[in-house]
């Protein structure tokens, strides 16, 4: 299959973690999260910093701004090292609980197929 559920797959894998009680470190919105690149379109590429703001605000505002509801199955087409793919829409699982599909390569011609066979909205 060339589809599968990262949930059936991390449950089992979670398992076999003891339960711990995380420590609190004092990371804030404001503090670096991640680097993204940029596409280098007018010279080299730079490292554009992003803080804590962007994977906790961005899901959400998407989510509203495309009319989403909890209820909805986000099919994920992008590859998951570009940010787009990685924060937005991975981010509609992390940062608002929403299901997302992903397949392991894009193919335009089973777009479709993957979409009604997994109910995607």
């Amino acid at each position: 299959e060339k589809t599968s559920s990262i949930g059936r797959h991390l449950e089992s894998e979670m398992n076999d973690f003891p339960d711990i009680t995380p420590t609190e470190k004092g990371i804030g919105l404001k503090d670096r999260y991640c680097y993204i690149f940029t596409s280098g379109t007018t010279g080299l590429p730079k490292a554009v910093i992003c803080t804590g703001t962007k994977p906790m605000l961005v899901p959400p505002a998407f989510s509203l701004l495309g009319g989403m509801n909890d209820n909805d199955i986000v099919y994920v087409c992008l590859p998951l090292y570009h940010s787009t793919g990685s924060m937005i829409a991975m981010g509609q699982m992390t940062a608002t609980g929403k299901t997302v599909v992903l397949s392991r390569k894009f193919s335009a011609r089973n777009f479709w197929k993957d979409c009604i066979k997994h109910k995607c909205t």
